[in-house]
C-alpha cells in the first residue's frame, strides 16, 4: 500500500512504499505488526488465563518474590488483564437450557462427580487439620471471637449492635454488617467451628459457579478443568497462606461474590437481588459500582425489570439492616469509618516489620500502599498520605464505573449487534465487577491478604466460564467490541 496508518501520523502520507526507508516510519510499523502478529497468536483467552496465572501465583507462592513495590504492581495488572480480556470475548452463554439426559455419557457424569467429591474431601481434609492447629483466640485475631459475640447476642436477644468493650477489653464498635455473622448462627446452635461455616459459604459459591457451567454443555475436558480451577487455588491459597482460612471469615464472603456473578449470568431477578444482598451486608463498597450495573439492565431489560430488581434489594436491605439497626444509631457508619481510620494510621505507624522496619500488612507484597508511604513518616505525614490514597482509589473507581458505561455506550452505538446480546451484556457486567474489586483492593490503605482473596476468587468465575463455553474472540472481525 502507499501509506500506512503509522506512517501517516508520523507526518508521511503518500509515496511510501517501503516503509523502513524512514527509520521512525520502520519502527512504528515493525511493531504494528509484531503486535497484530501477537494478538493473533494470543487471542483474549489466552491473555485472561495468563493473566489469572499470574495474578493466582503473585498472590501465593510468588508474593512479594519482586519486592514489596514491583510485586503489587504485577499482581495489580494481572487482575486487570483478567477483567479486560473477559470483557473483550463473547461467551456462547445458553443459560435457559438444562443438561440433556443422553448429552453426555453415565461414566463422565460419574468421573466428574467423582474428581469433585475427591476434591472437596481432600480440601475438607486439610482444613480440617488447620482448624486444630488454630484456635480461635482474641490474641490471635479479634474476627471470629467478634462474630461469636454478634451471634450469641443475637440468639440471647440482647442488643446486638452496642460496642464491644466489655467482651473483648478494649474499644471496638460493631462494625460487621449482618451477613458477615449471621451464617455462623448454624454452627453456634451445632456446636460446629464457626470455620466450617465459611468453607461451606465458599463451596456454594463455587457449586453455583460449577452448576452454571455444566448447563453450558461443556466438552468433558474442559468439565473437568473447569471444576479444578476453583479447588486448585483453594488449595495454593492453604498451602501459602492458612492464616486466610484459620482465623477469618472471609471465604464466605468470596462465596457471596461468587453466587452474585452467577445469578448476573442466569438472569434471574430474584437470584440477583438475594445475592447482591448477601455483597451489601458484607461488603458495602460494591454499592459504587451498582449505577453502572443498573444502566446495563436498564438497556437490556427494561425499566421494569430494573425497577423490580431494585425494589427488592432495597427492601432486604431495609428490612435487614437499616431498619433494625440505623434507625436506632444512624451514626453508627460514620463511626466505624472513623475507626477503622484511625486502625489504618495504628498499622502505618505501630505495627511495624521488625526485619525492614517497615509496617507490615501495606508492604506485604499485594497492595499498592507501599506508592504512597512517606519518605520521613510521621503522624501527619501517614495520615496526609492516606487521605492521598483514599482519594485516588475513589476517582480510579469511579473511572471504572463511568468508563464502563461509556465503553458500553459506543458498542450501542458503533456495535449493536453486540450490545443487543442478553449474554454479552451479563458478561460484561461480570467483566467489569471484577476490574471493580481489583481497583478497590489494590488500593487499599491496608491491604490484609484476606481481603483480597474475594478478588483472587472472583477470577475463577471468569475462567471457568471462558474455559467451558465456545468463544469468540470479537477482535479483528466485522464484530469487534475492541
Amino acid at each position: 500500500m502507499p501509506w500506512s496508518a503509522p506512517g501517516y501520523l508520523c507526518g508521511v502520507r503518500v509515496g511510501i512504499t517501503r516503509p523502513e526507508a524512514v527509520p521512525i516510519v520502520g519502527i512504528v510499523d515493525f511493531f504494528v505488526r509484531r503486535y497484530r502478529q501477537v494478538a493473533a497468536r494470543w487471542p483474549a483467552a489466552g491473555w485472561l488465563y495468563l493473566s489469572f496465572a499470574l495474578e493466582v501465583y503473585f498472590f501465593t507462592w510468588g508474593r512479594g518474590i519482586w519486592g514489596a513495590y514491583f510485586s503489587p504492581v504485577v499482581f495489580t495488572l494481572a487482575g486487570i488483564g483478567v477483567g479486560v480480556s473477559a470483557m473483550r470475548l463473547r461467551p456462547n452463554l445458553d443459560t435457559s437450557s438444562p443438561l440433556p439426559r443422553n448429552g453426555r455419557r453415565w461414566w463422565q457424569l460419574t468421573a466428574l462427580v467423582g474428581l469433585l467429591s475427591g476434591g472437596v474431601a481432600g480440601l475438607a481434609r486439610m482444613l480440617s487439620r488447620l482448624y486444630s492447629t488454630w484456635l480461635i483466640r482474641i490474641q490471635t485475631s479479634d474476627i471470629l471471637p467478634a462474630i461469636r459475640i454478634y451471634v450469641r447476642r443475637f440468639l440471647w436477644g440482647s442488643g446486638v449492635y452496642r460496642p464491644f468493650d466489655a467482651e473483648v477489653g478494649y474499644a471496638l464498635l460493631p462494625g460487621y454488617l449482618p451477613a458477615t455473622w449471621l451464617p455462623f448462627v448454624a454452627a453456634e446452635w451445632t456446636g460446629a467451628d464457626y470455620r466450617w461455616v465459611s468453607a461451606a459459604g465458599l463451596l456454594l459459591g463455587i457449586g453455583a459457579a460449577w452448576w452454571w457451567v455444566l448447563r453450558q454443555r461443556p466438552a468433558w475436558g474442559a468439565a473437568v478443568a473447569a471444576a479444578a480451577v476453583p479447588l486448585l487455588v483453594v488449595y495454593a491459597v492453604i498451602r501459602t497462606d492458612s492464616a486466610i482460612f484459620a482465623i477469618t471469615a472471609e471465604a464466605l464472603v468470596a462465596g457471596y461474590f461468587l453466587l452474585f456473578g452467577v445469578a448476573l449470568l442466569s438472569g434471574s431477578v430474584v437470584a440477583r437481588a438475594l445475592a447482591l444482598t448477601l455483597c451489601l451486608l458484607s461488603r458495602y463498597f460494591i454499592a459504587v459500582w451498582l449505577p453502572l450495573l443498573g444502566l446495563l439492565l436498564l438497556w437490556q431489560e427494561g425499566w421494569r425489570r430494573t425497577a423490580a430488581f431494585g425494589a427488592l434489594v432495597a427492601a432486604l436491605v431495609t428490612a435487614i439492616y437499616v431498619w433494625p439497626v440505623l434507625t436506632q444509631w444512624p451514626e453508627l457508619p460514620l463511626k466505624v469509618q472513623a475507626a477503622y481510620g484511625q486502625v489504618a494510621l495504628a498499622e502505618w505507624q505501630h505495627n511495624i516489620n521488625t526485619n525492614t522496619g517497615l509496617p507490615y500488612h501495606p508492604f506485604n507484597g499485594l497492595g499498592l500502599a507501599p506508592w504512597f508511604y512517606p519518605t520521613t513518616p510521621t503522624p501527619a505525614s501517614v495520615a496526609a498520605a492516606i487521605a492521598v490514597q483514599q482519594r485516588v482509589q475513589l476517582a480510579l473507581l469511579t473511572l471504572v464505573v463511568v468508563g464502563g458505561g461509556l465503553r458500553w455506550t459506543w458498542l450501542r452505538r458503533f456495535r449493536p449487534t453486540i450490545a443487543a446480546s442478553t449474554g454479552y451484556v451479563r458478561w460484561y457486567a461480570v467483566g467489569s465487577l471484577k476490574l471493580f474489586l481489583v481497583v478497590f483492593y489494590g488500593f487499599l490503605h491496608v491491604p490484609y491478604s484476606y481481603l483480597i482473596l474475594v478478588s483472587v476468587l472472583f477470577s475463577t468465575l471468569l475462567v471457568m466460564v471462558v474455559g467451558a463455553t465456545q468463544v469468540r474472540q470479537a477482535d479483528h472481525t466485522s464484530l469487534s467490541v475492541s
